[in-house]
């Protein structure tokens, strides 16, 4: 993560220096034909072209299907929630060109008859479902736009194409228009302001005052909360599609700081990368044993302030700070710790084991209620592990079974030369989201009621405490992250 953040902190700083020039798209011509398919299905409840499995709690869900018939699962059944469309519209874009899913919608808000072949009772029928099928297609593209606008963000021809199907909307439903039309402009500024404008304002405290070590100067409880509040701030701008894009299609550097997506999730890392250096560097500047002491002692406490607080991400990040390297070999300062310290210290240091995929802090995790900001890494890692191991095409599960029995990655060939439509292995998506919707759920929870004045002083204009601390730590002078892991 350290090497990551240093990394991406080089990228976006050339990214930022340099002009501001709007690339120039050659303008596309109109497209005047009206893309609408023809209504084969005429039982409105689930597909026979897909296959439902059944969870642990009694519930189904689709565990596979084509492409094709997965798309069309976002229609039928009529009456169902969104559950579905959400997986979907997370995961398509590991199977599926994001052209390909909006040409399909358009088709099916335009559905029609044939009326060479339809018989009077699918005439009715299709006089009386025209509207819900309409509903259906504008029900999923609205929330592509409102969560997932990363896709449109970066794709011009495809947000040409919303953009054209949008303008047109006008004449058939007028509602449906203005309801995209005005997503559309939030999703915009909500994106402009997350690639252009800094999360915290320029506020800084006095340059006397701010030269201070507020880490070892602050009560830890204080400190851990304006921490908690800065670390929550980053981890709620990262929406859910963001880590399943990354993990469908590498970013190159010569892109990555200007990757709107990348940002938020690198921001993160980088916030991550401040508290350890910080932590490790106020300690280190310290010039005596006893200081030093004393100054593990209280990052110590800060790291079990941000744990009381349900602050993982934090905390394992003071925690960091101190077993870095150039921290680790004060061997006199630890010394000096008494046996309480001591005992804190490696109480916390084994929720950072990553044995068992982290197993000791989804433990602690178990027991924890919102809010609650966990250590991101260790979800990243289960997101990974899934990625890695699922295939995303059925016809891999027999060699992904034989990988992991064998032990070696198998190298997946193209050796059958049949006309079958490749079957998704869906239940992969579906387990991929579940992670992420944790995550979300965490991430909706919101701190001012359990730490007050702490958020009042944040949120006040006047005051900004958060980003008179983060400036503050910004503007230390950290060791390098070289000298700090010699």
């Amino acid at each position: 993560m350290i090497w990551s953040a240093r990394l991406y902190e080089v990228c976006r700083k050339e990214y930022l220096s340099r002009p501001f020039d709007e690339e120039v798209f050659p303008e596309r011509p109109p497209n005047d034909e009206i893309k609408y398919r023809i209504l084969e299905n005429f039982d409105e409840g689930r597909l026979d072209t897909v296959t439902y499995a059944t969870r642990a709690t009694g519930s189904e869900f689709i565990s596979s299907g084509d492409i094709e018939s997965l798309v069309d699962a976002l229609i039928f059944p009529l009456n169902q929630d969104n559950s579905y469309t959400e997986v979907f519209l997370a995961s398509y874009r590991f199977f599926m060109p994001a052209s390909e899913l909006l040409t399909s919608l358009i088709e099916w808000y335009n559905v029609e008859l044939d009326p060479a072949t339809a018989t009077p009772q699918q005439e009715q029928y299709f006089k009386l479902k025209k509207r819900q099928f309409r509903g259906r297609a504008a029900k999923v593209l609205l929330t592509w736009i409102k969560n997932h606008w990363h896709d449109f963000h970066v794709d011009k021809d495809l947000l040409d194409e919303l953009s054209e199907f949008v303008g047109d909307l006008g004449e058939v439903c007028f509602g449906d228009g203005q309801r995209m039309t005005q997503a559309i402009r939030e999703q915009r500024l909500s994106w402009y302001m997350t690639q252009y404008i800094p999360p915290f304002s320029a506020k800084r405290a006095p340059a006397a005052e701010s030269a201070k070590p507020w880490g070892l100067l602050w009560e830890p409880e204080a400190f851990a909360a304006q921490l908690t509040l800065i670390d929550h701030h980053y981890f709620r701008q990262i929406r859910p599609d963001t880590y399943l894009s990354l993990l469908q299609k590498r970013v190159p550097k010569g892109t990555l700081a200007g990757d709107a997506a990348v940002k938020v999730l690198m921001d993160y890392v980088s916030w991550f990368r401040l508290v350890s250096s910080y932590t490790a560097t106020l300690i280190y500047k310290e010039d005596t044993t006893k200081k030093r002491t004393k100054a593990i002692k209280r990052f110590i406490k800060v790291a079990k302030e941000c744990r009381l607080l349900n602050n993982f991400n934090t905390m394992f990040a003071v925690m960091h700070g101190l077993k870095r390297n150039l921290v680790a070999r004060m061997s006199g300062a630890w010394d000096g710790l008494s046996g309480k310290h001591v005992e804190a210290f490696r109480e916390m240091e084994a929720l950072m084991d990553p044995k068992g995929g982290f197993a000791n802090f989804w433990g602690e995790l178990k027991n924890c209620v919102a809010p609650l900001i966990p250590f991101f890494a260790a979800y990243i890692h289960d997101l990974l592990e899934i990625h890695e191991t699922e295939p995303v095409f059925t016809r891999d599960l027999n060699k992904t079974q034989e990988q992991q029995q064998s032990g070696y990655r198998m190298v997946t060939t193209d050796d059958d030369d049949d006309n079958d439509p490749e079957i998704i292995n869906f239940s992969k998506f579906y387990n991929l989201y579940s992670i992420v919707a944790e995550i979300e759920v965490w991430r909706s929870y919101s701190y001012n009621s359990v730490i007050p004045e702490a958020a009042a002083a944040a949120n006040d204009p006047k005051g900004d405490t958060c980003a008179v601390v983060l400036n503050h730590m910004r503007d230390w002078k950290v060791v390098e992250d070289s000298l700090l892991d010699l």
